[in-house]
């Protein structure tokens, strides 16, 4: 059974993003498939998810691994996606990498685009190794108007290395199977800004 102070802090996380997208419960637990109720539950620590659920509200959300900021909680999601996966099962993620933050450091980036414009403040805490960007975006309002509406978001990312992940990858009982450069083939380069990990249950038995 998961830890009861694990799904407060995620359901925390997941409450904490979406109000911050402006998104109302009712209408993100209909395009995730669950009862408004439900989604408050989780929301509020009272119950627990699936690994199906935890994907779907993180790919609704447009969250992914590097956002879990805290050791423990990382290893309690993968926790969570080793009790759900078939014997065998595989898991495959991506995540930024720390040699991307250490890149990006603290800059601004700016791009005047057709459908819309933004302006995108970054930050890195290497001791801390976290990642923080505030995200202000100009989209034109439409019609006649010459106006645009401004949206602001604010984001932290943790910065994970490779060795860190496999460990908890195993810690949690997950098999670590590999891992590629995001969008080939080949193995993760000390250069590489993204990386795709592959994990596999491990543990069940596949007789029923």
């Amino acid at each position: 059974m998961q830890d009861r102070a694990f799904y407060e802090r995620i359901g925390a996380k997941f409450q904490s993003e979406r109000e911050r997208q402006k998104i109302t419960r009712e209408h993100m637990a209909e395009q995730i498939n669950i009862s408004s109720k439900f989604l408050y539950e989780i929301e509020s620590g009272r119950k627990g998810f699936s690994c199906e659920i935890f994907r779907n509200m993180c790919k609704y959300l447009h969250v992914n691994a590097d956002y879990i900021l805290e050791e423990d909680d990382l290893r309690e999601v993968f926790s969570l996606v080793n009790n759900y996966l078939d014997p065998k099962g595989m898991f495959i993620f991506d995540l930024n990498t720390k040699y991307k933050y250490e890149q990006m450091g603290e800059t601004t980036i700016a791009e005047n685009r057709e459908e819309a414009s933004f302006i995108w403040d970054n930050y890195y805490d290497p001791e801390e190794e976290i990642n923080e960007y505030e995200l202000a975006i100009f989209i034109p309002a439409g019609g006649d108007s010459d106006l645009y509406r401004k949206f602001e978001e604010v984001h932290y990312q943790r910065a994970y290395d490779l060795a860190m992940v496999r460990r908890l990858l195993e810690e949690a009982g997950m098999e670590f199977v590999t891992a590629y450069d995001a969008f080939t083939k080949d193995v993760p380069k000390p250069e590489s800004e993204r990386i795709y990990v592959v994990a596999r249950e491990k543990g069940k038995s596949a007789e029923k």
